[in-house]
């Protein structure tokens, strides 16, 4: 999706499997995810990737050993996938379950049947080329026998592309891309030597055919941490998303509201934006009065509006003289949790999904800016991201709403007597839960006070991941290592360049934000100015504005204190 590939060789910890839950909960979805969609979507993964100086020929060498690696996020090689319910699993399986075998030799040929390679025609882009495999492979979908099939695209430079194709049994969009990480990651290991044997030794830790009775048994444990958790710098790596700060989702109307296959298609890609953006559009959003977060809240309302106001003057028509946008914001219950737990890392343990909503006086274009204009957007992200700031903290301090968070402070095992349950609710049911609670959480807020808004509050799905169902799409976004992650979801109600102008328009904010705000002073306090010296007043800042440094209270959980002892 862009210029610039967003994905990097990286060096993964040396235990496949503790990735494997660092990867957003690659083992949770096996039970969870397919007893929502019961049988609807398969899940597109798309990643692009830069292999420098590495022939086509070492990377189809690793592909096959690569797949196996990653089989402990589905589909496990060697798998199939059947309706009824597995006695370990029962009743925390609802709909399909996968059967292992404990041959290894069939998870081999698993792997050679559903490996395939592509090469870009002469003077094609990468890009169509993937579109290409993308169109024909959904025309022959995985299948339960196989439930994911790899395509691995190479480009006429060092800018290739993995497509992995899972079918709707047991995936979802974004523990697809967590597969696809996974095999990124056996390649960063391997790629230099070229040597897939050695890739095999390693994932031969577990007996063939034992997944089933490793499988999580509950809500915690599939996202892979519990508040209790002793490795806590196992827990920060499942976490970092959450604690570096969880960005809004929101999204377009869709295209057309009939799905292209039988039974529709899931699209997921990824876009990672280079540390020094993600360091100045910190900078910018402080700058403004408001947290990054707010910040990429905005840049979704700016982006969402100038899509659609383009859209309608292109047809003549009048855009609607509205503009609510759902986003989600990470309830921390660190302030909740009993003193054994204080300190130690946290999870965010529900995302309470609800609106903001912004005047359009805010955020269309002024006279003297030109509708769509760089100008202009920029312009509307300064003056909107306080409002929005506003409503975040809103709910952020509500009590009541917190306390209705209850259910799932019980389904993460926290024991807190401060809030009675007000309600049976089955721990392994993680989707009624949420159902329930969502029916219980309201709350009013207005922005001038002299309105009453409606009822905003709706949960929703707080595993990072629109389920794509439904003619929907979802752009989240985090920060981790440093860079702000784009990570958009869409169904076949959309088509693929009209996501993409979506996300370019996100990401041009954030870009100019960080490249108008230049550097900050590290002693004394920080003068923010512009790249060009100008004045911050042309920004929304004060001319000579100083930032004080920020400080950090010091963590005090364990593997920190062994740090600074």
């Amino acid at each position: 999706m862009s210029d610039e590939a967003v994905y990097k060789w990286i060096t993964l910890p040396d235990k496949p499997n503790v990735w494997t839950r660092s990867c957003w909960g690659g083992e949770r979805f096996f039970h969870q995810y397919s007893r929502w969609t019961k049988g609807h979507a398969d899940a597109i993964g798309i990643v692009t990737f830069q292999a420098p100086g590495i022939n086509s020929s070492v990377i189809k060498a690793l592909a096959e050993p690569a797949a196996i690696a990653a089989r402990w996020v589905g589909p496990l090689l060697g798998a199939s996938v059947e309706l009824g319910v597995h006695p370990d699993l029962d009743p925390w399986l609802g709909a399909w379950v996968y059967t292992t075998s404990n041959d290894s030799s069939e998870a081999e040929k698993w792997a050679r049947d559903s490996t395939r390679f592509y090469e870009c025609k002469p003077g094609q882009p990468l890009e169509q080329r993937v579109e290409e495999v993308r169109g024909e492979r959904t025309l022959d979908a995985a299948t339960s026998a196989r439930p994911c099939t790899l395509h691995w695209i190479f480009g006429p430079g060092d800018t290739h592309a993995l497509v992995a194709h899972g079918t709707h049994y047991i995936y979802d969009g974004q523990s697809n891309l967590s597969h696809v990480e996974l095999i990124m990651g056996f390649l960063a290991r391997h790629v230099k030597s070229g040597s897939a044997e050695s890739g095999l030794q390693e994932i031969r830790g577990y007996k063939w055919g034992t997944e089933t009775s490793r499988l999580p048994r509950c809500l915690p444990e599939c996202i892979g941490i519990s508040p209790s958790d002793s490795d806590d710098a196992q827990s920060e790596k499942i976490l970092g998303p959450e604690l570096a700060g969880h960005g809004p989702s929101l999204g377009l109307p869709p295209q057309r509201m009939e799905p292209r296959g039988e039974m529709g298609y899931a699209f997921n890609e990824r876009r990672r934006l280079p540390t020094d953006v993600t360091a100045g559009f910190n900078r910018a959003c402080r700058s403004l009065g408001f947290t990054s977060g707010h910040g990429l809240d905005a840049a979704r309302h700016v982006a969402v509006w100038a899509i659609r106001a383009a859209d309608a003057k292109a047809a003549g028509e009048d855009i609607e003289n509205t503009h609510i946008i759902n986003f989600m914001l990470p309830v921390d219950y660190r302030r909740y949790f009993k003193k054994e737990f204080l300190g130690q890392p946290y999870i965010c343990t529900g995302t309470a999904g609800f609106t903001t909503e912004i005047s359009l006086d805010h955020i269309r274009a002024k006279e003297s800016e030109a509708e769509g204009s760089d100008a202009h957007l920029d312009r509307a992200f300064k003056e909107i991201g306080p409002l929005l700031a506003q409503q975040y903290r809103a709910v952020a301090d509500d009590r009541e709403l917190i306390k209705g968070m209850r259910p799932v402070t019980e389904m993460l095992g926290v024991d807190n007597e401060e809030f009675p349950p007000f309600e049976a609710i089955n721990p392994g049911d993680a989707y009624t839960s949420l159902g329930k609670l969502e029916s219980r959480m309201r709350v009013n807020y207005s922005q001038d006070g002299s309105t009453q808004a409606p009822d905003v509050i709706r949960l929703l799905d707080w595993f990072n991941t629109s389920r794509l169902t439904r003619p929907q799409m979802g752009l989240h976004t985090w920060v981790w290592k440093g860079s702000i992650t784009l990570n958009v979801n869409w169904s076949d109600h959309y088509d693929a360049q009209y996501i993409k102008r979506y996300v370019d328009t996100v990401e041009g904010i954030i870009r100019r934000m960080a490249a108008a705000y230049g550097t900050e002073k590290p002693a004394g306090g920080a003068t923010v100015t512009t790249s060009s010296g100008a004045s911050l007043s042309n920004l929304g800042g004060r001319p000579g504005q100083v930032l004080a440094p920020r400080l950090r209270k010091p963590c005090t959980c364990q593997q920190h204190l062994r740090a600074r002892l």
